[in-house]
């Protein structure tokens, strides 16, 4: 921690709460994220509920109990963290807002899950309906993944016609998109469902060894077939994708990459190369997903040098807006390299590969060389996401999105993104936390957003928001805490629309529009520029990770460990 990080926080909030207040919010909030990295939540939940009912009309008030109810809910004890949520809903009555947060609905929001692991599904569904009713759109639509994964496939078909029957986008993080295709899925009784993510892969896999368009076409979802690029973001695609993959079949030689799939919890992935054709060359990856009906084969992995991709992804008219004024450090810890985007760069290299891999006895050799020259840069090689203007969650309020990947120098297609610690890259107040998906989930993301000061006007302007993250349980900061630079605020991860382990990262601008605003361009970052032409660039961060450690000989040794072997 820095003295100018607490001062400049802690004057921000005493202007609603007055000094005396300010300091002690910042003082609970450092104990309070000093316990989530470990160790016995009670000690610091009962100060926290001691603090709440001493200053029961403070603004503050209702963040106590959240972030004691939080506290409770990282370790499970969901019982003593669901007697706070509801503490958190009868604070705010009444009581002034603090930093323009809803705490209400952030209580609800993290008292469904909750709910749902307890086996009251009724009472889930019913704070998802209420969640929906307070403005916070795409709860319905959990309500009915709720019910679908409890097995109640009658209930999950109602909700999601009910979610369906409002305004619908086509990609594929839409609710109301996801809740009609789940309906579907439900209603239809058709498709090849599995126990196990290895048998739908076996099953696959034997389709493409033999050629089999047939069994290929009986695998592949009939409702939420996707495709996107590694390191990004799926979207539904249509039918002929899947029939330009059985065309290309034939002209391929689809072999395994990794021995075992790729991914975790409901999404896992099977890598293969040798693929030539029109639409996929090269690298291709198969999808796996588990619902309530159990895994299935839901989309491809592309990262081909196809033409056809590319323009599918381009966006028609490319977002222009004014520069950034907040300094920025990376979000990731210092000494690290990621890549920001970068799938154009890939997109050539793998067709040098692909190429190469064609000639006749030597190429198999040629092409694995190659990949490892490609590999000896800092962020390695493989499968990389979207930049600026590119794909169906970088347009729009979010053109100016980034998809951060990281590879083992080395060892091609070796992605060493997930378990990253994530942190603050400038000094702030977190303004949403959702932490309870668990790590490769498909229905929903674990994100954190951070409110931050203009540094010119001292006036609350930009929000960061950090996507994909880790759970149940691995995001570390509450709603309404401080973020200082350098502040832990969980570990990469897949949660979501996201194609494997990677980091969404933006930065809006609530001046620019309503809510928190469009996005701008994040940079300069660590005083390296992120142009439009710089999608594929490495960057290296300095951003070293602050943590409040206790006093004692235990706390030097810890942080002597961190500093030498903390490189994730």
């Amino acid at each position: 921690m820095t003295p100018s990080s607490s001062i400049r926080l802690i004057d921000r909030v005493a202007k609603s709460v007055g000094r005396e207040a300010a300091n002690r919010w910042w003082n609970l909030a450092e104990q309070t994220h000093r316990q989530a990295l470990g160790g016995d939540p009670w000690p610091v939940v009962q100060l926290l509920d001691k603090r709440a009912v001493e200053e029961p009309q403070s603004p503050l008030a209702p963040a106590y109990h959240l972030w004691a109810a939080d506290a409770l809910a990282r370790v499970a004890q969901d019982r003593d963290a669901l007697t706070r949520y509801d503490r958190v809903i009868s604070a705010a009555d009444g009581a002034p807002r603090f930093e323009r947060i809803d705490f209400p609905n952030e209580a609800l929001r993290q008292r469904a899950p909750i709910l749902t692991r307890l086996g009251d599904i009724d009472a889930a569904i019913a704070s998802y309906r209420e969640l929906e009713a307070r403005g916070e759109k795409g709860s319905l639509y959990l309500a009915g993944v709720t019910a679908e994964l409890a097995g109640r496939f009658d209930d999950a078909e109602s909700i999601y016609r009910e979610t369906a029957a409002s305004d619908r986008g086509p990609d594929a993080h839409d609710p109301a998109q996801r809740a009609l295709r789940g309906a579907e899925r439900l209603a239809n009784k058709v498709g090849t469902f599995t126990s196990s993510a290895k048998d739908i892969a076996r099953l696959v896999e034997d389709a493409l060894r033999s050629r089999d368009i047939a069994a290929l076409r009986r695998l592949a979802s009939s409702t939420h077939f996707q495709a996107g690029p590694g390191g990004g973001h799926f979207r539904f695609e249509t039918n002929d994708v899947l029939e330009h993959l059985c065309a290309d079949l034939h002209r391929s030689r689809p072999t395994r990459i990794h021995p075992g799939l790729l991914g975790t919890g409901d999404k896992r992935y099977l890598l293969t190369t040798g693929w030539r054709g029109e639409w996929f060359e090269h690298i291709v990856g198969f999808y796996f997903a588990r619902s309530g009906r159990g895994w299935e084969w839901q989309g491809l992995v592309v990262n081909a040098p196809a033409h056809p991709w590319v323009e599918r992804w381009t966006t028609k008219e490319p977002h222009t807006n004014q520069a950034l004024t907040l300094p920025l450090l990376a979000p990731w810890p210092e000494g690290r390299y990621f890549m920001a985007g970068g799938l154009s760069v890939f997109l050539l290299q793998a067709a040098e590969l692909a190429a190469l891999a064609w000639i006749p006895f030597i190429g198999a050799g040629l092409a694995a060389a190659r990949a490892l020259i490609f590999s000896l840069t800092r962020c390695g090689f493989g499968l990389r996401g979207f930049y600026y203007n590119v794909g169906p969650t970088h347009d729009g309020d979010n053109a100016f999105a980034i998809d951060f990947t990281s590879y083992q120098r080395g060892v091609p297609l070796l992605n060493i993104s997930g378990g990253t610690r994530v942190l603050s890259p400038a000094d702030g107040i977190v303004r949403w936390s959702r932490g309870h998906v668990p790590s490769g989930a498909d229905w929903q993301v674990n994100e954190v957003q951070i409110d931050h000061d203009d540094p010119i006007t001292g006036n609350p302007r930009y929000v960061t928001r950090y996507l994909h993250l880790a759970g149940p349980g691995k995001v570390l900061v509450s709603t309404a805490m401080p973020a200082p630079t350098g502040r832990r605020l969980g570990y990469m991860n897949d949660t979501g629309t996201s194609v494997i382990d990677h980091l969404h990262f933006s930065i809006h601008d609530t001046t620019l529009g309503p809510g928190i605003g469009p996005s701008v361009r994040p940079s300069p970052m660590d005083g390296q520029t992120l142009g439009d032409g710089d999608s594929g660039k490495c960057l290296r961060s300095t951003n070293r990770e602050t943590i409040v450690l206790p006093p004692g000989c235990g706390a030097i040794v810890v942080e002597l460990f961190r500093r030498l072997f903390g490189g994730r």
